[in-house]
C-alpha cells in the first residue's frame, strides 16, 4: 500500500513548502572502451556517486525572501528531510533560489539543494 506524502518536513525553514522532490542521485560510467574491445561493444566502469539534488517547492511568507537568498552565500550544511517513515539526512549547498510572481496566482519560490558527502537515510 502507498504512503501519503502529506506532511513530509525539512528541518531549515525557509517558507511553507508544497512538494519536495529528488534527489536524483546517479553514478558516473567510465568508457573503458579500447581499440581491443571484445566485437567492437563499448565497455564501463562505475565512476563515483553524485548525491543529486533535492527541489523544494512553496508559498512565499514574510520575511522568507530575505531568509532564502541569504542561504546562498553559506558553505554546505546538515539538512533533514523526513519522509514518515524514512529520514533523510545530508549536507547541502542551496545553490539555486527562484521566484514566481503571476499576475493571477501566489508568490512562489522553488529552490535546489546540491547534496555534498554521503547522506544517511534511516527507518523510522
Amino acid at each position: 500500500m502507498g504512503v501519503a506524502a502529506f506532511g513530509t518536513t525539512i528541518d531549515k525553514h525557509f517558507a511553507e513548502l508544497t512538494n519536495i522532490s529528488g534527489p536524483g542521485t546517479s553514478r558516473n560510467m567510465i568508457d573503458v572502451t579500447s581499440h581491443d574491445s571484445p566485437d567492437a561493444w563499448r565497455e564501463f566502469v562505475a565512476g563515483m556517486i553524485d548525491g543529486g539534488t533535492f527541489t523544494l517547492e512553496g508559498n512565499v511568507t514574510s520575511g522568507s525572501v530575505a531568509t532564502m537568498l541569504a542561504e546562498l552565500g553559506k558553505d554546505a550544511e546538515e539538512f533533514v528531510i523526513d519522509f514518515g517513515d524514512i529520514t533523510w539526512t545530508f549536507d547541502a549547498f542551496v545553490s539555486s533560489v527562484e521566484f514566481g510572481a503571476p499576475h493571477e496566482d501566489k508568490l512562489s519560490f522553488s529552490a535546489s539543494l546540491k547534496v555534498t558527502g554521503t547522506p544517511t537515510l534511516a527507518a523510522t
